[in-house]
């Protein structure tokens, strides 16, 4: 991508583990952050509505980012986008992931509520 000044980041959420008798150990569940690619986070919230593969969302962020790997970030999943400075520009859950159809651009990009 020519121009991505921001940082996209998928939440981990790892559960917790049992015991043998099956009760869960305590601290055992943790959540981390892993850097996925470079991206452009638009903010969108005054365009409340987007038609995706016949359905209307509404959405606060669009992300757009480098992918090689189209089902790396599913729809459903929690990320994040950071600027330079590490502070958050926008959060949210993945609604529709959707890869470039260009040969030779290997752009996705995925809409956050």
């Amino acid at each position: 991508m020519i121009f991505a000044p921001h940082i996209l980041q998928l939440k981990v959420v790892i559960p917790a583990q049992n015991d043998a008798d099956g009760n869960p150990i305590p601290n055992s569940a943790s959540e981390r952050w892993d850097t996925i690619a470079d991206c452009k986070c638009y903010d969108k919230s005054a365009d409340k509505v987007i038609a995706v593969n016949g359905a209307i969302y509404d959405y606060k962020y669009r992300v757009v980012y480098d992918s090689d790997d189209f089902d790396l970030i599913p729809a459903g999943s929690y990320v994040r986008c950071l600027d330079d400075s590490g502070n958050v520009r926008g959060e949210g859950v993945v609604k529709d992931p959707m890869k470039c159809d260009h040969p030779i651009l290997n752009y996705a990009q995925i809409w956050l509520d």
